[in-house]
């Protein structure tokens, strides 16, 4: 018959045993589930679109003696570009910017007033075609800075090929995560979580074009610039995480695929 002190001992043994398998059988077991379970993949796509709208930026710059006079050239140069450029049906024109400025003798002392300077900025989408004729239109009429050319892709056609590099991205990862599973002798069988970045696509792209980008020389040549755009890359990333069941192997995958 066990003694009051050798049942203790056995009752702690048995005590001690209990508490280290609730502690560290759970434990192992969700670790496990957790690694066994999930893949987690990135998939990407991308398409190309013509860029089919040219944005312009243009600028009347005159000065005279007095602020006044050098305000008219440049009101009357405006009026007159503004008349070319609506000959062509662009659109979106605006006026983007006005300033008026004294100029100074910087070399003389006490700084010495010596004109005022006057500008007028514009700006205009047009087609890539109709970009150089407008150009040399508007300088014949009065402009005589060009600040930038860009060209970008219609939003609508930019939308539509986004979503078809989001598509071409999603079967990626799919694709992807379908390998994995296989060389792990699993099968992938739904995704938990999707996550898709913002898009970056809206910025333009600065255009180069065959002509003078000085405006004081255009009005001597003898042919519009010509405006020469690009290509868009449109492209899409998402991160999917799959959930997958172990042991399937490559067989079980494919005929999964088939059932679907």
């Amino acid at each position: 018959m066990l003694s009051s002190r050798q049942l203790f001992l056995s009752n702690s043994y048995l005590t001690m045993k209990l508490i280290s398998l609730l502690l560290f059988v759970p434990f192992v077991w969700s670790q496990t589930a957790e690694n066994a379970t999930t893949i987690a993949v990135v998939g990407t796509g991308s398409s190309v679109i013509v860029q089919s709208e040219t944005s312009v930026r243009l600028t009347v710059q005159n000065s005279a003696q007095s602020a006044q006079v050098a305000q008219q050239k440049t009101a009357s140069a405006v009026s007159s570009v503004i008349s070319v450029l609506n000959s062509y049906n662009v659109t979106d024109l605006e006026t983007k910017a006005i300033t008026l400025q004294p100029l100074y003798n910087y070399t003389d002392s006490p700084p010495r007033l010596i004109a005022f300077e006057s500008s007028e900025s514009l700006s205009y989408t047009v087609s890539p075609e109709l970009a150089g004729e407008t150009l040399d239109a508007a300088v014949r009429a009065g402009a005589n800075v060009i600040d930038s050319v860009e060209s970008t892709s219609e939003k609508n056609a930019t939308n539509a090929a986004y979503l078809g590099a989001l598509d071409m991205a999603t079967k990626d990862a799919e694709n992807k995560a379908r390998v994995v599973a296989d060389s792990l002798n699993a099968c992938i069988v739904a995704p938990l979580v999707v996550d898709v970045p913002p898009n970056d696509f809206d910025l333009p792209t600065p255009t180069m074009f065959a002509g003078a980008m000085e405006a004081a020389t255009m009005s001597d040549m003898k042919s519009a610039p010509t405006v020469l755009p690009g290509n868009t890359e449109v492209s899409a990333t998402v991160s999917i995480i799959y959930s997958q069941t172990p042991g399937v192997g490559a067989e079980g995958s494919q005929e999964r695929r088939k059932r679907r």
